[in-house]
């Protein structure tokens, strides 16, 4: 959907998670800013090996092609997406 500046917002479905049923990921392509809420608290310590949460947040980026630089959390906080990424072996 675009406002009258032409901001693009686009939401995902997050098919794989395993938090809830139609858990939507939203992306804003010219900020490359994620969004996504109980799957990942952005901000928080990584953990040491990525949990099947986590991964749904890398494999919904991948399977939807885009690539966030940061990604803003439902709980608050904000980070960058490289570490997760580089945690899942992407």
């Amino acid at each position: 959907m675009s406002d009258s500046r032409g901001r693009q917002v686009i939401a995902y479905a997050m098919q794989d998670n395993p938090h809830a049923k139609g858990l939507l990921m939203v992306y804003v392509p010219d900020a490359k800013l994620g969004f996504v809420t109980d799957v990942w608290t952005p901000g928080l310590p990584l953990p040491e090996k990525p949990n099947p949460a986590l991964m749904s947040v890398v494999n919904t980026v991948k399977r939807a092609g885009i690539e966030p630089a940061r990604f803003a959390g439902g709980h608050g906080g904000v980070a960058d997406y490289a570490p997760l990424a580089k945690l899942a072996g992407q």
